[in-house]
């Protein structure tokens, strides 16, 4: 769970040191928006229909 934290945080941080502006940095965390809540959409509708053996 650290590493997760971490990573959060890290990310944009290498963003800005890479010499991004504020628009780079608002599409790095978007992507990253966007790839967490498409797997967390797909992952609960896969956990909703299939028992949790399967899914697992």
């Amino acid at each position: 769970m650290l590493g997760d934290g971490v990573w959060l945080v890290a990310l944009p941080w290498v963003a800005m040191e890479l010499g991004g502006d504020s628009s780079d940095l608002a599409m790095v965390v978007g992507a990253e928006a966007v790839g967490l809540i498409s797997c967390v959409l797909v992952g609960g509708a896969l956990a909703d229909r299939f028992p949790r053996k399967q899914v697992v």
